[in-house]
């Protein structure tokens, strides 16, 4: 989950069947109508799917003659995905870390920007002014920016209870019942704890970012 547009896989699998998949007592509380920071999580989990051999291997299933991942491939398509990962999370924490400040610092914008982004290691350039296009902090999310990478660290916990079987019709039945079905009726982290069966842990997420 970042700054760039949802993936296709994502819209389709944590926000189409969020909404579709929902049995909440009222429709205020049903789909999506659950608290930002949590939104994107079942997103951020289901995009893994579409990465994976094992959910990959289901075309090869119905159609045979279809072209077919190798495993050299797939090692591409991990390196392609891990790209630039460093970069783009230290960029979701500077912004978010803005967001927060904008939020309880009453200073000056650009000033507060610019003494943020001077203080990383790729620093400030001159004469750029990226909060003119910050339009997230003015669209709605108000501080709420911090929630692409808490709901990426929700979605690799999450993702943990399918190991090793991604597949699993038991685990995801489950997943539909204690999450997806329950739209906001219930506290966000009680459902994560609900499916888990323990706390919720950023232990996946700090794995997956300091991974070499």
């Amino acid at each position: 989950m970042n700054s760039s547009k949802p993936s296709s896989a994502s819209e389709f699998g944590g926000n189409t069947l969020h909404c579709a998949l929902s049995n909440a007592d009222y429709n205020p509380q049903a789909g999506l109508n659950v608290k930002t920071d949590f939104v994107e999580a079942p997103s951020g989990m289901f995009e893994m799917w579409a990465r994976r051999a094992q959910s990959l291997d289901l075309f090869h299933q119905v159609c045979p003659d279809c072209p077919h991942l190798t495993p050299q491939e797939m090692e591409q398509l991990e390196a392609a995905r891990r790209f630039g990962q460093g970069i783009s999370n230290s960029g979701e924490w500077l912004r978010s870390v803005y967001d927060m400040e904008l939020s309880t610092t009453p200073v000056s914008p650009l000033e507060l920007w610019r003494n943020l982004e001077a203080a990383t290691l790729l620093g400030h350039a001159d004469d750029t002014i990226f909060p003119a296009s910050f339009g997230h902090i003015v669209g709605g999310m108000a501080a709420g920016y911090y929630s692409y990478l808490w709901s990426d660290a929700l979605a690799l916990d999450l993702l943990s209870a399918f190991a090793p079987n991604m597949l699993d019709p038991k685990v995801g039945a489950r997943f539909r019942s204690k999450v997806l079905s329950q739209g906001g009726q219930k506290e966000e982290m009680d459902l994560v704890r609900d499916f888990l069966g323990q706390a919720p842990s950023t232990k996946h997420f700090l794995a997956e970012i300091s991974r070499k």
